[in-house]
């Protein structure tokens, strides 16, 4: 029923990437991959991993102002020590390219680390930012504080109805949009192409996977 960060920062100019998250769809000027297309190639959570990095870093260099991506590994081997320690060296190396790359002013590499399966105490996530005019700074976050931040350091106004706000101990001084909007507007979804597999192949193969239980 919203917009998605990334459909918002397309929406405002900004050509976008997501690829692997749930609930994505087409939109006009973003470049969309959703989880489904991941999963139909992969044969458990680190191969899921694997095949979102490399669909990521294919599109590296086609001039995307944000790109966002999506590692369901770490949750899907959860009850697999040995197996999500794999999973865990995987994103870490993926990582230190990025953070390399943020140190050098290349980028703003944002990273938000959620439980999937919280207990019910807890309502806060992590959200790490990496960039040159900025030492590493971790805080806790609430989840409806995620992408109005990210949409705030990228530089569009945050639209007030949104249940959250940026956190501004996050960015150095002078780098967070203070400006906002009354509303993104409804969100009215593209005819999205023909899906690859049917609604229940895609969910048998969650299950497989140890996604779904």
């Amino acid at each position: 029923r919203r917009l998605d960060f990334w459909e918002v920062s397309a929406s405002a100019g900004i050509p976008s990437l997501s690829i692997g998250w749930w609930a994505a769809a087409p939109w006009p000027g973003a470049t969309v991959v959703e989880n489904r297309a991941v999963f139909a190639r992969a044969r458990g959570g680190v191969d899921a991993d694997r095949i979102a990095i490399e669909m990521f870093e294919n599109e590296a260099g086609k001039g995307f102002g944000l790109r966002t991506l999506y590692l369901p590994g770490c949750d899907i081997t959860r009850d697999d020590p040995g197996t999500r320690l794999a999973a865990v060296e995987a994103v870490e190396k993926f990582l230190e390219e990025l953070v390399g790359r943020a140190a050098r002013g290349e980028c703003t590499l944002v990273v938000l680390a959620v439980d999937s399966h919280p207990d019910s105490s807890a309502a806060l996530g992590r959200m790490v930012v990496f960039d040159a005019g900025l030492e590493r700074r971790t805080v806790r976050v609430r989840p409806e504080d995620a992408a109005p931040s990210i949409l705030a350091r990228a530089g569009v106004p945050v639209a007030r109805d949104l249940g959250g706000k940026p956190v501004a101990v996050l960015f150095a001084s002078g780098t967070l949009e203070t400006a906002t909007v009354a509303s993104y507007g409804s969100r009215v979804v593209p005819l999205a192409a023909a899906a690859p597999e049917s609604d229940r192949e895609y969910l048998e193969k969650l299950k497989s996977l140890g996604y779904l239980q």
